[in-house]
C-alpha cells in the first residue's frame, strides 16, 4: 500500500512545495486577520456609533491596534511568499505570467491603499469627525478585500485555467476521462490540446498560445471569471469566520480572567456580539460560499473531488465507515444518480494525493462542531436569554484554534489537491520548478524563522489586547 505522505511529498518538486507551503500558510494566518479584523472593526464601530454604545466603540478601537501590528507583519510574510514564487517557480512566471501580470500589478495599488488607510484609521481615532473616521475604515477594509481579490484570482487561474473543458460524465461509469483545452494561436485559430493522462506534456509553444488566448478573451474576463469570484468569496468568508471565532475565544479567555466586574461585563458583551456574528458568517460560508466552491471543484477538477471523497480501494477512507458519497454527489451534481469519479481510474499524471481526503474530512467535521457551538451560544443569549455555564465559556477558548485548523486545512486541500500540477492540466510542479536543489537545513531554518515570527506576533497582540 502506498504511503500517503510519500505520495504527497516524494518527487514532483516536493521539497520546493514544502518550502512554499510554509511561507503561504504563515502568510495566510496573518492575512486572514488583516481582512477579518478590518471588516469586523468597521462593522463594530458602525454599530457602536449608531447605538452610541461606548463598549462597542472600545472593542473597535482595541481591534484597530491589533490590525496595525498584524498588517506590518503580514507585509513581511507577503514579501516572503512573493520572493518564493519568483525564486522557486521561475517557469511558472515565464509561461503563465501573462495572465498573472494584471492582477498582481493591481494588487500593488490595493496594498498601497491598505498602507495609507490602515494606519490613518488607527491614528485618527477620536481625532476626526466620526463619519470621516468610518469612511477611512471603510476604505481600509475595501483595500484589503480588493487585494485579496487580485491574489485569489491568480490562484483561481491556477486551479481553473483559461480554455479548460472538463469531460467527466457524472452519470456514466465513474471512470476518468481526459479534459481538454481550447487555446487561440496568433492567427486567431482554435487549437485543441488534450493532455496525456500519464505524461501531460504541454505544447512546445504554450507560451505563445497563452499570450494569444489572453489577448483574445481579454484579461478582465479572466480576472472576473465565475471560478475567480467564487474563490474570492470563499477566501474572504473564511478570513472573517476565523476572525470572529478568534475574537470569541479571546473574549471568553478575558472573561474568565477579569480584573474587575466592569471588565467582566465588557467581555461578556463581546462574547454575546461575536456569537451572533459567528453564526451568521459561518452559515453563509458553509451553505453558500462553500457549496459554490464545491460545485466548481466537481465540475472543473473532478479528480480533486474523487480524492476528497476517497473513492478508492487502495486506502482506508472515512466513506467506508459513513457512506457520504451519494449525498456529496447530490450536492455536487444535483442528482442522487450521479457518481463521483473513481479515484483508482485516474492516471498518475492527474492523480491528486489522497492525503487531502483526511484533511478535508477533519476540516468539515471541525467546521460542523464550530457551527453547533455558535448555535448553542445564540440559543442561550438570544432565545433562552440565560447565563452561559462556566464550563461552556471555558470551551470557547478553543474556538480560535479550531477555526484556524478549518481554514488551514481548507487551503491545503485546495493547493495539494491541484497536484501533480502547478497550473491544472497545463504545467506540472516539476515543469514550473527551479533546478536548484534545496537543502533540508534551509527548510529547518525557514521553519525556525516563521515560528519565531508567529510567536512575536502572538505576544504583541496579547499585550495590546490586555491593555485597558
Amino acid at each position: 500500500m502506498v504511503n500517503i505522505f510519500d505520495q504527497w511529498l516524494v518527487g514532483n518538486a516536493g521539497d520546493l512545495r514544502l518550502l512554499s507551503a510554509i511561507g503561504i500558510i504563515v502568510h495566510w494566518w496573518i492575512l486572514q486577520y488583516t481582512i477579518g479584523l478590518l471588516t469586523m472593526v468597521f462593522i463594530v464601530e458602525l454599530v457602536g456609533r449608531r447605538k452610541n454604545d461606548e463598549q462597542l466603540l472600545k472593542m473597535a478601537k482595541s481591534m484597530s491596534k491589533i490590525v496595525a501590528v498584524n498588517f506590518a507583519i503580514g507585509a513581511a510574510t507577503g514579501s516572503m511568499s512573493e520572493f518564493g514564487l519568483v525564486i522557486f517557480w521561475p517557469n511558472l512566471l515565464r509561461i503563465v505570467g501573462k495572465f498573472f501580470f494584471v492582477p498582481l500589478y493591481l494588487e500593488i495599488f490595493a496594498f498601497l491603499a491598505e498602507v495609507v488607510f490602515v494606519y490613518m484609521y488607527h491614528y485618527t481615532w477620536d481625532r476626526v469627525d466620526p463619519k470621516l473616521h468610518l469612511t477611512i475604515g471603510f476604505f481600509a477594509a475595501l483595500g484589503s478585500i480588493i487585494s485579496a481579490l487580485m491574489i485569489v484570482s491568480v490562484n483561481a487561474l491556477m486551479n481553473y485555467p483559461i480554455g479548460l473543458h472538463p469531460t467527466y460524465n457524472p452519470y456514466g461509469n465513474g471512470a476518468w476521462t481526459a479534459p481538454y483545452f481550447t487555446l487561440i494561436d496568433q492567427n486567431g485559430n482554435t487549437v485543441k490540446y488534450v493532455p496525456d493522462g500519464n505524461n501531460p506534456v504541454p505544447p512546445a509553444n504554450l507560451d505563445q498560445l497563452l499570450e494569444s488566448t489572453v489577448s483574445y478573451y481579454g484579461i478582465w474576463g479572466l480576472l472576473f471569471s465565475w471560478p475567480a469570484i467564487v474563490s474570492f468569496l470563499h477566501a474572504v468568508g473564511a478570513a472573517i469566520t476565523v476572525t470572529s471565532f478568534t475574537l470569541l475565544g479571546i473574549y471568553a479567555y478575558r472573561y474568565l480572567t477579569p480584573r474587575n466586574d466592569e471588565e467582566k461585563e465588557y467581555y461578556m458583551k463581546g462574547i454575546r456580539f461575536q456569537s451572533l456574528f459567528a453564526l451568521i458568517i459561518i452559515s453563509i460560508q458553509g451553505f453558500i460560499f462553500g457549496h459554490m466552491s464545491g460545485t466548481d471543484v466537481a465540475h472543473y477538477t473532478p479528480e480533486k473531488l474523487a480524492a476528497m471523497e476517497g473513492t478508492t480501494n487502495q486506502f482506508f477512507t472515512f466513506g467506508k465507515i459513513i457512506p457520504t458519497e451519494p449525498l456529496i454527489a447530490f450536492l455536487s451534481y444535483g442528482s442522487f444518480k450521479a457518481k463521483i469519479m473513481n479515484y483508482d481510474t485516474i492516471p498518475e499524471g492527474f492523480r491528486p494525493p489522497i492525503i487531502i481526503h483526511y484533511l478535508y474530512n477533519i476540516k468539515i467535521g471541525t467546521a460542523l462542531l464550530l457551527g453547533v457551538d455558535a448555535v448553542i451560544l445564540v440559543l442561550y443569549f438570544y432565545i433562552l436569554k440565560k447565563q452561559l455555564p462556566t464550563w461552556f465559556i471555558k470551551l470557547q477558548v478553543l474556538t480560535p484554534f479550531a477555526a484556524n485548523l478549518v481554514a488551514t486545512f481548507g487551503w491545503m486541500v485546495r493547493e495539494i489537491g491541484r497536484k501533480p500540477f502547478t497550473v491544472y492540466g497545463l504545467m506540472t510542479s516539476e515543469q514550473a520548478a527551479t533546478t536548484q536543489p534545496v537543502s533540508w537545513i534551509l527548510i529547518a531554518l525557514v521553519i525556525i524563522y516563521v515560528v519565531s515570527l508567529g510567536a512575536i506576533t502572538l505576544i504583541l497582540d496579547y499585550k495590546i489586547g490586555k491593555r485597558k
